[in-house]
């Protein structure tokens, strides 16, 4: 009989669980939504706020007594009156009115002393002056410690000329009576923050002085949520957890957030809990009485029903039902109900399955586009900073200069690409190109890139390299990028000492173990857990000193074990720490390298190039590299282009010229009219046998491999230095005059 009551409790009991997690899922979503509402419509109203107050400073700046009071034709009182006025409508809110004259020089101003300060390095003058309409936001002034809010319009002559402008200033607390519109509970609240999470307005707690107090707002994913974060509840004087959501005020960089304590966000959800145990266990007595005193009765229906219901749980959903009548009948049908929502519930989780593959691959996309977009403007910005850099009539202070930006530019590109590597390791689309190289080389080249650095902050940088095999195969780009980081990481968290890479090569199994030594300021054994996770700073005040995005220790430990090995780090606070790199590494018999090619050799390329790119920039930047590299340089703009330089009297319908105009081709990818891939496919489908190499800006995924397919015997990413271009295009050139070489076709498309 006991058997029995469990059976009949089971199918019930699930359909409570499926329903009190769909209810929960609803009330969730409705809590969600009234929160976005109310930080959407708060944000709402103070835009409008901000777009009326500009309104009237822009219809103030056309009055004509300002205008003659800037052109030097009407004295200050009539100029000074209306910039009262002006500032009277905000009340004690508005801090000053006043009129900077066209050198940015503040001349007449509601707040004495504001007069004759210097106001040409702000955003809003600098905009405004510059031929920009009237501006709002905010800035850093005189004698607030907190950003003030400025409202900004040009005042011009009856011809259009510039002769300064008209500026209001208003203290950002006063948008409190803004956020006080939207209803809210007792148990929330509306906080105004602005770009760098510094509270500027708390609607609950207006007499509050907060002082520098930030809130780390969750970095958003394109779409509002509600998150949990930490705020002073309502008249209270301690922190408390709670609930929030984040939306941008148009008009500004900065964000309303409307939070709500724990307990009242989750209250409608503990209700729901309290409701659902009070009802299972109800219905938990009722049908174990039922099935003790219909037990002998409905014995075999229920047997039945239990071998549907093992079915069902063992995902058998095509079972049939038995029918019954009375509580059998009921419960047959209850259970029918239950593998309905399991279908229904399985055809939802195949509807999520198909978005988040959407969304992974609009992800991709989108890391795509935007590799793409980052990088064409890096590689004419580093391109150029090295053609300035080897000008040799540069004085010393410029070429410093110079130096610097092409040293930041790197670090973009590095940034750029630590986003990218992380990217690819999630998606599971990063490679291993397994190849031969000496350690010791690799070893000292990084000593030598990083000396410099260790050098500036009074620190020995040590290699400890003995014994080490000549040559070993392992990926030498993803070890040189890990190594990189770690010895860049001590250096920076180092004040003091030294810090020593200790080399050696381990068998059985053969591995190369690296480790980084510190005498730095250690790590707290409570933040070590943290110290691999994407995004995590084991220290945010050392974080804030020294800069850094939290990837470099999570993707370098990924790449690690996508290469078979791993990294561990062992650190005593204040003393320092040791990461230990090791990785599987196949000693290969030791050949003499090929020899570098000198810079003279580079500078003297035999051939003729065809430079097929759209942007400006990279034609002259790459256009100037091979001409001074000593090659005969033609440009096309787009992949139609290109096709037409080879072609008899510039028509593709004639066929290709003979013998052919150019020895090799250098061909950007993304071109409008005629893209790279399809004008390759065409020149190669005309029987075009010189070397295509592919410039592209794209990083992600197989991009190399759809250059290939096209029809390209290389690919090379921007940015591209110039040696490196220099060095692929003579390498080309020389391999294509060898006897029996042939171009590479392109793949046939299914």
């Amino acid at each position: 009989m006991a058997t029995l009551g469990l059976v009949t409790l089971l199918p019930t009991t699930a359909l409570l669980v499926v329903s009190h997690d769909r209810a929960a899922a609803a009330l969730q979503e409705t809590a969600a939504a009234r929160t976005r509402s109310g930080a959407e419509t708060t944000a709402a109203r103070l835009d409008g706020y901000l777009t009326h107050r500009l309104g009237e400073v822009a219809g103030f700046a056309a009055i004509p007594t300002l205008r003659a009071f800037l052109g030097g034709e009407a004295g200050s009182p009539a100029a000074l009156d209306l910039l009262n006025n002006l500032r009277a409508r905000d009340g004690d809110g508005a801090i000053a009115c006043g009129l900077l004259d066209r050198f940015g020089r503040c001349v007449l101003d509601s707040y004495s002393a504001a007069i004759d300060k210097n106001e040409d390095h702000h955003d809003y003058f600098r905009l405004v002056a510059a031929g920009g309409g009237p501006w709002s936001g905010h800035a850093e002034w005189v004698d607030t410690p907190m950003p003030v809010l400025v409202f900004a319009s040009a005042v011009r002559s009856d011809s259009g000329e510039f002769l300064g402008m008209l500026r209001l200033v208003l203290e950002s607390g006063r948008l409190e009576r803004v956020l006080g519109r939207t209803p809210i509970d007792a148990d929330s609240t509306i906080v105004l923050l602005d770009d760098r999470g510094r509270v500027v307005a708390d609607v609950r707690s207006p007499e509050h002085n907060f002082g520098n107090a930030r809130i780390d707002v969750p970095e958003a994913d394109g779409t509002a949520a509600v998150a949990p974060i930490k705020w002073f509840p309502p008249g209270g004087s301690r922190v408390a957890s709670g609930y929030a959501m984040t939306v941008p005020v148009g008009s500004l960089r900065w964000q309303v957030m409307v939070w709500h304590t724990a307990e009242s966000y989750e209250a409608p959800a503990r209700a729901l809990v309290a409701s659902t145990l009070t009802h299972a266990g109800v219905v938990v007595v009722l049908l174990l009485l039922g099935g003790l005193i219909a037990s002998r009765l409905v014995a075999r229906p229920i047997l039945r029903l239990e071998r549907s219901a093992r079915a069902i749980a063992e995902g058998s959903l095509e079972v049939v039902i038995p029918s019954g009548s009375g509580e059998i009948g009921t419960l047959a049908r209850t259970m029918e109900l239950m593998k309905d929502r399991l279908l229904e519930a399985m055809a939802g989780l195949e509807d999520t399955a198909v978005s988040a593959k959407a969304a992974s691959q609009v992800k991709s996309q989108f890391l795509a586009n935007m590799s793409h977009e980052l990088r064409t403007p890096m590689t004419a910005i580093i391109g150029y900073t090295e053609v300035v850099c080897e000008d040799e009539d540069l004085s010393p202070s410029t070429r410093d200069t110079a130096r610097t930006i092409l040293r930041n530019a790197r670090h973009l590109l590095d940034l750029v690409n630590e986003i990218l590597d992380l990217a690819k390791v999630e998606a599971g689309t990063m490679e291993v190109d397994l190849a031969e190289f000496s350690p010791s080389d690799m070893l000292e080249e990084i000593v030598e890139l990083l000396q410099i650095k260790a050098r500036d902050k009074g620190i020995e940088l040590e290699l400890d390299a003995q014994k080490l095999p000549a040559r070993v195969r392992t990926d030498p780009y993803r070890m040189r990028q890990i190594l990189l980081n770690l010895v860049g990481n001590a250096i920076k968290f180092t004040e003091t000492g030294k810090v020593t890479i200790r080399a050696r090569m381990r068998k059985l199994p053969n591995e190369l173990v690296c480790e980084v030594i510190d005498t730095g300021v250690g790590i707290d054994p409570q933040r070590m857990s943290d110290l691999f996770r994407p995004f995590a700073q084991v220290d945010a005040s050392m974080s804030r000193r020294h800069g850094g995005t939290g990837l470099g220790l999570a993707i370098s430990k990924q790449i690690a074990n996508l290469l078979g090995g791993d990294i561990t780090c062992t650190s005593e606070l204040g003393t320092g720490s040791t990461f230990r790199l090791s990785v599987p590494a196949e000693i290969v018999t030791a050949k003499a390298p090929e020899r570098a090619k000198a810079k003279s050799e580079l500078s003297n390329l035999d051939g003729r190039i065809l430079l097929v790119e759209d942007g400006k920039d990279n034609q002259r930047l790459f256009g100037h590299i091979l001409r001074k590299g000593g090659a005969e340089v033609a440009i096309a703009e787009n992949g139609l282009a290109g096709i037409e330089q080879f072609c008899v009297d510039g028509r593709p319908d004639l066929g290709l010229a003979d013998p052919r105009p150019f020895d090799l081709v250098l061909m950007d990818m993304q071109m409008p009219i005629l893209d790279g891939y399809s004008a390759t496919r065409r020149l190669r489908e005309m029987g075009l046998g010189v070397p295509i190499i592919a410039l592209t800006a794209h990083a992600m995924g197989d991009a190399r491999n759809e250059c290939i397919d096209a029809g390209c015997d290389e690919c090379a990413t921007k940015p591209i230095g110039g040696r490196a271009l220099l060095e692929l295009c003579s390498a080309w050139l020389a391999k294509a005059r060898e006897p029996g070489w042939s171009a590479r076709m392109p793949a046939q498309r299914s």
